[in-house]
């Protein structure tokens, strides 16, 4: 019986560091498993993060696109505003070389200006005379 008991604590001590040994696989285990979760976590965010710069950059370049339309545009009113300001202008000119009046000349109708020619008659029966 001694040798018996004297196996047994023997036996117990494996049991009991097979055991230990176990739940320390286990928690090892348990570890990498959460770092392995929050490392794809940190790749998902990436990736996410990744794809929202993606689309900022694309929505930038396309506001850009847009912007740089605008202002052609603007600068083609501009130029044809430009033109026909100085067409008017030109216009105007010529007009004032082709008739001359005299300022003391009546002046006729709501428009109040002199007649270039022979005025026959207003459209507008109720104006009168200035």
């Amino acid at each position: 019986m001694t040798n018996a008991n004297a196996i047994s604590p023997s036996i117990q001590q494996q049991q009991h560091l097979q055991q230990q040994y176990q739940q320390q696989q286990q928690q090892s285990l348990q570890h990498h498993q959460q770092q392995l979760q929050h490392h794809q976590q940190l790749q998902h965010q990436q990736s996410v993060a990744a794809v929202a710069a993606a689309a900022i950059q694309a929505q930038t370049n396309s506001i850009g696109q847009i912007q740089a339309q605008v202002g052609a545009t603007a600068n083609s009113v501009g130029a044809i505003a430009a033109a026909a300001g100085a067409s008017q202008v030109t216009n105007v000119s010529e007009h004032e070389e082709q008739w001359t009046y005299d300022p003391n000349e009546p002046r006729y109708c709501i428009c109040n200006q002199v007649s270039y020619g022979d005025m026959v008659a207003c459209d507008n029966q109720e104006v009168s005379k200035l």
